[in-house]
């Protein structure tokens, strides 16, 4: 119950601007550093839930780079911190 009332709080004093603004910061330096890789192109997205803030589309020319696309999944979710993907278009690269 207490960890309820303190996620409210937190939530209550949050300001929905400055979320958004951190979660488009995050965003366009994960879309700069992973293009700055080679093999690996990204771009911004709407999400395609709904959600309010972009997700990143990922793509990877396997002749270019050490991984597939599947592989990189695995390391991405398995790294610190974890990045948890999307990966059901991961056959298509």
């Amino acid at each position: 119950m207490l960890g309820v009332l303190a996620a409210i709080e937190e939530r209550v004093s949050l300001s929905l601007e400055e979320w958004e603004k951190a979660q488009e910061g995050k965003v366009n330096r994960f879309v700069e550093r992973a293009n700055a890789i080679s093999g690996l192109s990204a771009q911004a997205e709407p999400d395609p839930t709904g959600l309010p803030f972009e997700r990143v589309s990922l793509a990877i020319d396997a002749s270019l780079s050490r991984y597939n696309a599947k592989t990189l999944a695995s390391k991405l979710k398995s790294g610190k911190p974890s990045i948890w993907i999307m990966d059901q278009n991961a056959a298509e690269g």
